[in-house]
């Protein structure tokens, strides 16, 4: 580089300086004050080098007017027309930190009173330019109708899980809220608010607070809103508003010098009241964002504020004992409760809004009725006191510095008290939907107990893993449960090849006995048909013997009855009778004769077929009883392979019952890392639509830019057909006069 050019350069800043000061001097009182004639200059020299298109320190670039009202990650920087609720305005006139511009000296204070009147003025881009409106805070106002549950329970939708912002240690939730009708908690954290569902104890949502810390936190009386309060203390303090169903922004109220302590909703959505160390109640308008009232009695910092259920009374107390109820449309002061002696820490309203509940560092619970004020009940919580709260049921939940949260009836009954949680316990909320106390201490422990016997169901953390880190944990804890799991599922994968051998061999063994046993049925059957026929042939030769023995002793007393019929036939021959019996008995006796050769020739064959059968017999039982010693054999064997598989089966189930919970913790493991890397892609994906999101919205106001110069050129142009249409008509009106002095003179006289 030439001297000539390092002379140029170095001179820049000057040049810079020296043009922004001529800008200011400029400038008169009336002047209109735009960006792009007075601010942009001033913009680029103080501050273009950190929050530039490229740069874009915090996601903000002053160096164009779209990105300077776009704002960055701290939200809106510019608050059109009220300079003092302009988060910039506050960083550059020091009254807010970080202070800008950063690492230099203040900007001259011409500088700051000249971007005070630009915001102030209607934020102009250039001098044709019209006042930009300011946009309407919360359009979300309801019907009051104290108690109702609504038709449709408010809950979030899927929310990106990632943490805004992490820290070595768990920070104290400084508050903690129950949705009134879902099963949902809030926690405050270091810039941020984790939404739990108090059933599962499972991490729903994170909202992101920029702002600083917040302090308080609560729900809408319908649930549908979650109002959050903090800031950076000495320095800035707001109110934030979340629509809980759909998990956006919808309002961001005040712009207080110091930290809000103490905030909440009316009831129907069109009132936040909020306070602080500044000792100030102040209510606002959530449609307008503008301050409706504020009252300065309170003699210390402002630690609680609540709207009745019924939105008629506002309940404020402080860290000095004091104790207010103010009407909620007027602001004016309705009753000072007088009892405390130390500082009153939480207020809570019965639901039916005649009951106001306070809780002191006196270590008292105390009952207000709000016809006239009076103390209806008061009694020792055993601790000095720091949360409290009515359960739907007009049961009442405290805790303290005894490190305990209890239950209470209204008579100061103590109906429950957990195990100390092991730190001043700072916050306390009853879960109506869950049955569920949740209480925090100031160490940053959020426990969750049941409310019947106060037994501890699990822990909340304030300070969760980044996805990446969870993902991490949970691929670490599948490696480690695959590496657990491996001997065991290779015993059961060894346990399972020897019983699929054996059941193999069982099924070959059984189907090799088959026809083992099917041969020794056949030849059993073979054999008790040839052992049945062969008892039927000597069954029938049995028989046939007996009636061949009865022939032949009846033979010979045949023959000699026809002997002796014979002789006397001889004697008397013409005896007829005798013939006949002659005749009968020679035939009985042939006929016997025949049945005896008959009865022998059938026993012969009888006992022919009885021998072949014996034979037979004799030669079947050889290959039976070889046949049924193999059968039994192969049965044998059956046998022995089924105790083997048997044993096989019960060391597999033995090894799979071993396997199993490490099984099931590595599915739970490749769960969890499924679930996170699932998370991951969401978190992307969010990431991805919401910077398309912001390009359009950024087009939009790119092109709304253009409509309103448009509208400008068509208001001016308009104007001048206006002028022309008027002078015109001014001309013809004079040419009508002339044609009628004409017409005049032309006339006969």
């Amino acid at each position: 580089m030439h001297n000539k050019d390092r002379y140029r350069f170095a001179f820049l800043p000057l040049l810079w300086l020296v043009a922004a000061h001529c800008v200011v001097a400029d400038v008169r009182a009336d002047d209109k004050v735009t960006y792009d004639d007075h601010l942009a200059p001033i913009f680029k020299q103080r501050c273009g080098t950190c929050h530039n298109p490229t740069a874009r320190k915090a996601d903000l670039d002053v160096t164009t007017y779209l990105g300077l009202m776009q704002g960055g990650a701290s939200g809106s920087s510019i608050e059109v027309g009220d300079a003092s609720a302009s988060y910039l305005y506050s960083l550059v006139a020091h009254e807010a930190e970080p202070y800008m511009p950063q690492n230099a000296d203040k900007l001259p204070d011409a500088e700051i009173d000249l971007l005070r009147r630009w915001i102030d003025g209607g934020a102009l881009e250039n001098a044709g330019s019209k006042p930009v409106k300011p946009k309407a805070k919360m359009s979300v106002a309801v019907e009051l109708d104290p108690g109702r549950r609504p038709e449709v329970v408010p809950l979030p939708p899927r929310m990106v899980l990632e943490p805004f912002f992490s820290i070595a240690h768990a920070p104290m939730a400084r508050s903690l809220a129950t949705s009134p009708w879902a099963p949902l908690v809030a926690i405050t954290s270091q810039r941020q608010i984790f939404l739990y569902n108090t059933a599962t104890l499972e991490l729903v949502g994170v909202l992101p607070f920029p702002e600083g810390q917040p302090n308080v936190v609560r729900f809408s009386r319908d649930g549908r809103l979650l109002v959050v309060g903090g800031g950076r203390p000495a320095a800035s303090g707001k109110v934030v508003v979340w629509d809980i169903t759909t998990g956006e922004r919808v309002a961001e109220i005040g712009n207080e010098l110091d930290v809000v302590l103490a905030a909440d909703i009316s009831p129907d959505h069109k009132r936040i009241a909020l306070g602080g160390p500044q000792r100030i109640v102040r209510v606002y308008s959530t449609e307008t964002g503008e301050m409706l009232y504020e009252r300065p009695k309170h003699t210390d910092w402002v630690l609680a504020v609540e709207f009745s259920p019924d939105g008629v009374l506002l309940a404020t107390a402080d860290r000095n004992g004091g104790l207010c109820v103010w009407e909620t449309h007027s602001g004016n002061e309705y009753l000072t409760l007088n009892g405390h002696t130390a500082a009153v820490t939480a207020l809570s309203w019965r639901s039916d809004s005649n009951l106001l509940a306070s809780c002191s560092e006196d270590a008292t619970v105390r009952l207000w009725e709000l016809e006239n004020g009076t103390q209806v009940k008061n009694w020792s919580g055993n601790s000095a006191l720091l949360s409290l709260e009515f359960t739907r049921d007009g049961r009442i939940a405290t805790c303290g510095r005894d490190q305990i949260a209890r239950l209470w009836d209204q008579e100061g009954k103590q109906l429950m008290a957990t195990p100390t949680i092991g730190d001043v316990a700072v916050s306390v909320s009853f879960c109506d939907e869950s049955l569920r106390v949740v209480a925090a201490s100031w160490a940053g422990n959020v426990n969750v107990y049941k409310a019947d016997d106060a037994g501890l169901l699990g822990s909340l953390t304030t300070n969760p893993p980044t996805l990446q880190k969870r993902l991490a944990t949970a691929q670490q804890t599948v490696t480690e449960k695959t590496e657990l799991s491996r001997p065991l599922l290779e015993a059961v994968a060894k346990a399972e090849t020897e019983l699929t051998s054996v059941q193999t061999a069982l099924a070959t063994a059984k189907k090799e006995t088959e026809p083992l046993q099917a041969e020794v049925t056949r030849l059993q059957s073979e054999i008790s048909q040839v052992e049945k026929s062969r008892a039927e042939s000597d069954a029938e030769r049995t028989k046939i013997a007996t009636t061949l023995a009865q022939v032949q002793s009846a033979h010979p007393l045949v023959g000699e009855s026809l002997r002796h019929v014979t002789e006397a036939l001889g004697k008397s021959p013409d005896d007829a009778e005798l013939v006949e019996v002659q005749r009968q008995l020679t035939d009985k006796l042939k006929s016997m004769e025949t049945q005896v050769a008959d009865f022998q020739a059938k026993a012969a064959e009888l006992t022919t077929a009885v021998t072949a059968a014996d034979e037979q017999l004799k030669n079947a039982r050889a290959p039976l009883e070889n046949a049924t010693k193999a059968a039994t054999a192969a049965e044998e064997r059956v046998k022995t392979i089924e105790a083997q598989s048997q044993q096989l089966a019960a060391a597999l189930e033995a090894a799979r019952k071993a396997a199993q919970p490490v099984e099931a913790e590595l599915a739970q493991a490749k769960q969890n890392a499924d679930h996170w890397q699932n998370e991951i892609a969401f978190r992307d994906q969010m990431a991805a639509l919401q910077t398309e999101l912001e390009a359009a919205r950024k087009l939009a106001a790119e092109r709304q830019v253009e409509v309103d110069k448009a509208a400008e050129q068509l208001t001016a142009a308009q104007a001048v057909v206006d002028s022309a249409q008027a002078k015109f008509a001014e001309a013809s009106s004079g040419v009508d006069a002339v044609t009628a002095k004409v017409q005049a003179a032309r006339s006969p006289k």
